[in-house]
């Protein structure tokens, strides 16, 4: 979803700090984190945007629910002029994901039971495990049990194998510090050519000019009387 198209940051300082405020969870619409399906998006609105455009996708790679490997979008890759990245952010333990109340107060953890730990096509006819037509759902009932999807980390070879395929770079953010001089190194940049009014310099060299005359002028002089 597109919050505003670029703009120049100094001029809009204080809406981009009042619009970044006010980023958080419950601006979601759908209880999902389908990340592939997010990139594409950012793609398809990246693509009606005037290079040069770049996509910055920061993300977990945390699908929920799972993809299956067969039945899943997968990215174009985007135009040269609309290059960019995917940030992955997170760590590599396993974490407890916090659940939260309208009011954004803790309420506990997902549990294993409350998290779809499988796909939607290995789930079988009507979820019952019951095998679909040309899908697998072998030790579906194991998998279900077994499954890790209640828990955050990082997915890195998941959002690795979308920058692939999307042709973006893929960079994991460990500061933001390291993060800003990934993003604004000469691989992103811009070079444009830009009128730029300079008649001040030389009005400051003409001026300097004249004084300089001035003060040699006043010099000699003052030497011509003090030689009589």
């Amino acid at each position: 979803y597109l919050l505003f198209t670029p703009v120049e940051v100094c001029a809009h300082y204080q809406e981009l700090r009042t619009m970044l405020g006010v980023i958080d969870w419950q601006i979601a619409w759908r209880s999902r984190s389908e990340i592939a399906k997010g990139l594409i998006a950012a793609q398809k609105i990246g693509a009606v945007l005037d290079p040069p455009a770049r996509i910055i996708f920061l993300s977990d790679g945390h699908e929920a629910p799972p993809v299956h490997a067969r039945f899943r979008q997968v990215p174009e890759p985007v135009d040269a002029a609309y290059r960019g990245a995917i940030i992955g952010v997170g760590g590599n333990r396993l974490q407890p994901i916090p659940r939260l109340n309208l009011a954004g107060q803790k309420t506990g953890y997902w549990r294993l039971e409350d998290i779809n730990q499988v796909d939607v096509y290995s789930t079988g006819r009507f979820g019952t495990g019951e095998p679909m037509a040309g899908i697998d759902s072998e030790k579906f009932r194991e998998r279900v049990v077994s499954g890790l999807e209640h828990l955050s980390s990082l997915r890195e070879p998941w959002l690795k194998q979308l920058a692939s395929e999307a042709g973006l770079d893929y960079a994991r953010l460990h500061t933001p510090a390291q993060t800003a001089d990934f993003l604004t190194g000469t691989e992103f940049a811009e070079s444009k050519v830009k009128l730029t009014d300079i008649r001040w310099v030389f009005g400051v060299a003409a001026l300097l000019l004249l004084l300089l005359v001035q003060l040699s002028a006043k010099k000699q002089h003052s030497g011509k009387r003090g030689s009589r």
